[in-house]
């Protein structure tokens, strides 16, 4: 999540300013599913309408019989941010928490039979199994973007920089310091770590030791958000524009008239982003011409979700589902006035959160909620899918497990 995200979340979620950047202003808490057609119905009563800062040594803790595993390496599940998963949670049920003792701002990374997030200036690696933490190891700064794990590493953007950790045992193996430190959270592909710096410019780092394999020009217009990949194409953008990278020069680039959030959504021919400016866009990933553009509620709140023929969209209070091909609305669902988190998908369900703490699952086909669990915490971290449970920490430190 970067900054500029983070600070419509405060500015707008937390504080609860109501219909400003994004958000949706009102107090009415119930979700109202808005269909146009085609996938139209509802459920129940919901109606449906046409239309401490560490040191580097890490301590650890005897490690417990463990036997949940799964696979969430990155924030929205991998490099081309489509937020997939193989399956969810069907029910409001709770398997653990786990109080980390510091705001958790990074979305959690799965891999194994581990999970790890940020607590502050902290890495921590919890068992998946029972929430029992395993270790934890300062990072030398304050940690606001979500962490990656790729190949027994994980990767932590600081305020300084790039940590790299051994996810076994949670030693230091490397760090690289960046001017302006680490403004987005991490995204990796074939050994490289990628993130944005506060100087607008994206580096390309090598896992194995923090050396840069490439780096781009500074973006003049700022915002940069976080990178998605497919091979070695690199997308990203921030205000005013997104583009096109390889080995951090410059394929194309596309001047949108608003700042894209989050990570551009990678599809086969397409990228999708949302808008700041309340659009939702789909460019072709070689050219970046525009395929269709659509109207959303609101200014997006985070990266979209993909699957094969849908398109999920949070802006202004509401998750919006479009046509892949087309952009057009199938429904859209007003959930509360706070913004909402990137959400995770699989073939039955929905989940994502609003920064007021309400964790929702919802149903792709029509939009009505599966159910919602009141936390009663502000939430800013996006959330993880992995053997079926559902990951997702909040700013009192509570790191959360649904199965």
């Amino acid at each position: 999540m970067t900054r500029q995200r983070r600070a419509v979340l405060r500015a707008l979620g937390v504080a609860g300013l109501g219909l400003a950047g994004g958000c949706l202003g009102g107090g009415d808490d119930t979700a109202t599913p808005r269909s146009n057609g085609g996938n139209g119905g509802g459920g129940g009563e919901t109606q449906t309408t046409a239309t401490s800062d560490g040191t580097e040594t890490p301590t650890e803790t005897p490690t417990p019989t463990m036997t949940r595993t799964g696979q969430w390496p990155m924030t929205q599940g991998g490099p081309r941010a489509t937020g997939q998963a193989a399956a969810g949670p069907p029910r409001e049920s709770v398997r653990w928490e786990q109080q980390l003792g510091g705001k958790i701002r990074s979305g959690p990374a799965v891999a194994g039979d581990r999970l790890f997030t940020t607590a502050n200036k902290q890495l921590v690696a919890v068992a998946l199994d029972d929430g029992e933490e395993l270790w934890r190891t300062g990072v030398g700064g304050q940690v606001q973007h979500s962490v990656a794990y790729h190949e027994k590493t994980v990767l932590v953007p600081t305020e300084n920089g790039i940590v790299a950790v051994d996810a076994e045992s949670g030693a230091t193996q490397w760090s690289k310091r960046l001017k302006g430190g680490a403004a987005t959270d991490v995204t990796t592909t074939a050994g490289t770590a990628m993130v944005a710096s506060g100087k607008q410019v994206y580096y390309g780092l090598t896992v194995g030791d923090g050396s840069v394999r490439w780096d781009s020009v500074p973006f003049n217009f700022g915002g940069l958000q976080e990178a998605s990949a497919d091979g070695r194409q690199v997308y990203g953008g921030g205000e005013n524009a997104f583009f096109a990278m390889q080995d951090g020069a410059r394929q194309w680039t596309k001047e949108i008239g608003g700042g894209i959030v989050g990570a551009p959504t990678v599809g086969d021919k397409y990228l999708f982003v949302g808008t700041n400016s309340a659009k939702g866009l789909a460019v072709a990933k070689e050219t970046g011409n525009t395929e269709w553009e659509t109207r959303l509620n609101g200014g997006a709140t985070a990266s979209p979700a993909l699957d094969d023929r849908s398109l999920y969209v949070p802006a202004g209070g509401t998750l919006h589902k479009l046509q892949r091909g087309s952009g057009d609305k199938v429904w859209e669902t007003g959930l509360d006035n706070t913004c909402l988190v990137a959400p995770a998908i699989t073939d039955e369900a929905i989940y994502l959160a609003t920064t007021s703490g309400t964790i929702y699952s919802i149903s792709p086909d029509n939009g009505t909620i599966f159910w919602k669990h009141e936390a009663e915490m502000t939430i800013q971290s996006d959330p993880a899918l992995a053997g079926g449970r559902l990951y997702i920490g909040s700013d009192s430190g509570q790191l959360f497990a649904f199965e």
